[in-house]
């Protein structure tokens, strides 16, 4: 991952102005909705999503992104009424959909029964990741597998190619630490050109699914380069381990949820950042090559989501901001913890819900994009004032929007799911949105896995030998400026800076 880049090896601030995204009228941030997909067939029933969308072309051959989401049912009763069980989700689907049409392209399934395949059941609320891990030009999917928690990985036609045969004990009655997992994670931790699938409790070999090490049980487990040297640790709810599995340090608080970037442009480090697991809940910053503590703030609301590390104000410090989402508020802080903004919102079945962020109309500023258990909302970054509600129901897990191309015109979209399944709203499926005349900033056909690292991963879905310089031409002036769980925002025509 090329945030292992210092300081002085990054892109240049001083990009022509050619290279830089057209600015646009602010009131071009006002989405519209593309299309909503809905299962078809026999999974017609599987229309509640509650986990975080992967994006990618399946095949290089293919027209447009491919949408990868899994939805449940409605299968358990609760005060007299269908519902989705609650903390326990039931089975869920995989489904691939183009993004272009929104049309139903596949099930995950077994390979059994070429005429009459198995749909696998998978763990509704567990984020899908998707990579290329063997170079061919066809991107897997993984998942896990609802009732043993093994990693799945399926082919780019759906259809499993291995599962492990160990669990990831992703619920917490098999060791997890209470709550789910978000996702799982590839990245090539030892450099040799073949990835690893990095997963709750085990790391494991992409290609053939056979475990390599353990992992601490925990909630969350994401790849970093913390001490940017090159190298590739393993950050987990309690500290940070080498690409061996080999403890390097612990925190002093355990994290409830995780997000990893450089916040300064003069750290030589990555930060970790995260709500605590401790009452009242803080805000907390660790250096990611030490576990030395940098900040412990009140986050001043329950519970805490994934949080999103991004340039909200486009000041000139050009200081990154974390926006995090609670019980009750969304709220921005900045590198050093004190309180920027808050807007009101309502979260309180999961209060753990995460956000995006991305430079829509191209003014340097990114917008905030988050969806609590009743609306779909875009917050301006600086500000906080909301640019756009549309009604968008979620029970609510970890999910959380995301922000690429993905009707594979070249502009931004946004992927927002829903479901009804703490009400009757009948908002269901997986929602796509644009710009109503195309307008918005260009950016990646890539949105690889939950904890997202733009940097981490090439259009293509490769992710070995990444190289910034070349993602980064004509789009932003430094590589921690991407933060984490953010996109690109690219020029209208990048092949003048490249």
């Amino acid at each position: 991952m090329d945030s292992s880049r210092s300081p002085d090896e990054l892109p240049v601030s001083d990009l022509p102005k050619s290279c830089l995204p057209e600015l646009l009228p602010s009131s071009v941030v006002t989405p519209r909705k593309l299309f909503t997909y809905l299962p078809v067939g026999d999974s017609a029933p599987f229309n509640e999503f509650v986990s975080t969308v992967g994006v990618g072309k399946l095949k290089k051959e293919d027209a447009a992104p491919s949408i990868l989401a899994i939805g449940m049912k409605k299968a358990s009763t609760v005060n007299g009424r269908l519902d989705c069980s609650g903390a326990v989700f039931d089975p869920g689907r995989l489904f691939a959909i183009d993004g272009k049409t929104g049309a139903h392209k596949w099930i995950g399934r077994t390979a059994a029964g070429v005429t009459a395949p198995v749909p696998v059941d998978v763990d509704a609320v567990v984020a899908p990741a998707i990579a290329d891990i063997n170079g061919d030009g066809k991107m897997e999917v993984f998942a896990i597998e609802r009732t043993t928690g093994f990693v799945v990985a399926f082919d780019s036609d759906g259809v499993v190619i291995w599962k492990s045969a160990v669990s990831t004990g992703s619920r917490s009655g098999q060791g997890v630490v209470s709550m789910w997992a978000h996702g799982i994670s590839i990245n090539d931790l030892d450099n040799d050109g073949v990835p690893e699938v990095v997963a709750p409790g085990m790391v494991l070999d992409s290609r053939s699914g056979v475990k390599k090490f353990d992992l601490p049980k925990g909630r969350h487990v994401y790849p970093a380069n913390g001490n940017l040297s090159g190298d590739t640790e393993v950050v987990v709810s309690t500290g940070v381990l080498n690409a061996a599995g080999t403890t390097i340090c612990r925190f002093s608080k355990d994290l409830a949820n995780i997000g990893i970037a450089r916040l300064k442009k003069s750290d030589n480090f990555l930060t970790v950042v995260g709500p605590s697991v401790s009452t009242p809940v803080q805000l907390v910053a660790y250096r990611a090559d030490s576990c030395g503590l940098i900040f412990e703030k009140p986050l001043g609301d329950a519970g805490g989501g994934p949080p999103n590390i991004a340039d909200f104000d486009g000041a000139p410090d050009h200081n990154l901001e974390i926006g995090i989402a609670g019980q009750t508020r969304y709220a921005v802080f900045n590198s050093s913890g004190t309180l920027i903004w808050s807007r009101p919102t309502r979260d309180a079945s999961s209060a753990r819900t995460g956000s995006t962020a991305f430079d829509f109309n191209g003014d340097g500023k990114t917008e905030v994009v988050y969806n609590d258990e009743l609306f779909l909302r875009v917050f301006d970054g600086a500000s906080g004032t909301v640019l756009y509600e549309a009604p968008n129901t979620s029970y609510t897990a970890h999910e959380y929007p995301v922000v690429a191309d993905v009707d594979g015109n070249g502009t931004a979209n946004i992927v927002a799911v829903s479901n009804d399944c703490a009400s009757s709203s009948g908002n269901v499926g997986v929602n796509v949105f644009s710009e109503p005349d195309d307008r918005w900033v260009r950016t990646r056909p890539v949105w690889s896995q939950h904890g997202f690292d733009a940097l981490g991963i090439n259009d293509d879905g490769t992710v070995t030998r990444v190289d910034s310089v070349k993602i980064l031409a004509g789009a932003l002036p430094s590589a921690h400026l991407v933060g984490f769980r953010n996109n690109i925002p690219y020029p209208r025509d990048p092949a003048q800076c490249r």
